[in-house]
């Protein structure tokens, strides 16, 4: 696993209590939402996935597994310490050589440029000041053709709240292709059109 720092500045790490990312990733979560069941339609052998928001890897390690030994899965997060435990849940599952965990740090959410077959942002892009750079950054870093996932969770998540994001997500120039149901979210699917 390589760990990189990723500049940016729309994400201010907030205390957050490693007991409280356990709860993240606990089963009760796995409970109310699959990750295999949220990312298998989307995530094939192969591809370069990026996982924005990782936080402990909730749903990182379904990907690494989804990906294969082909693929890879990008984890970005603000908080190094949930970063390490990531990385130790992923020497635990075996799928660390598919996974690289970035330190988000500075202006410049993502770096790279038509790159990703797939990404997704589950319960984070409303944490986020600047969610239209960071939606943009992710927009350039997918393929053309690349797909989104965004989901945001229902009650904590306003309707409004959710609706506005979405509208960041077509303003950046995705478009929405499918509204796909994920447990306890609001979801669309978003897609990078092929010039």
């Amino acid at each position: 696993m390589k760990e990189n720092i990723v500049k940016s500045q729309v994400m201010k790490e907030k205390p957050f209590a490693l007991l409280e990312a356990r709860i993240l990733t606990s089963f009760i979560r796995r409970m109310t939402i699959n990750p295999a069941k949220t990312l298998s339609p989307f995530i094939s052998t192969g591809m370069k996935v990026l996982d924005y928001g990782c936080g402990m890897g909730f749903f990182s390690l379904t990907a690494a597994s989804l990906v294969g030994a082909t693929g890879k899965t990008v984890c970005i997060d603000i908080n190094a310490r949930m970063l390490k435990k990531l990385n130790d849940r992923a020497r635990n599952a075996g799928t660390s050589e598919r996974i690289e965990t970035r330190l988000l740090k500075g202006d410049v959410p993502l770096h790279e440029t038509d790159c990703f077959d797939f990404a997704f942002a589950v319960a984070v892009i409303h944490e986020i000041n600047g969610a239209k750079e960071t939606i943009n950054s992710i927009f350039r870093s997918l393929k053309p053709g690349g797909r989104f996932l965004l989901a945001e969770p229902k009650g904590h998540v306003s309707k409004n709240l959710f609706q506005s994001i979405a509208g960041l997500c077509v303003s950046c120039g995705f478009k929405a292709v499918l509204y796909p149901n994920v447990s306890i979210h609001n979801a669309i699917l978003f897609e990078k059109p092929i010039a």
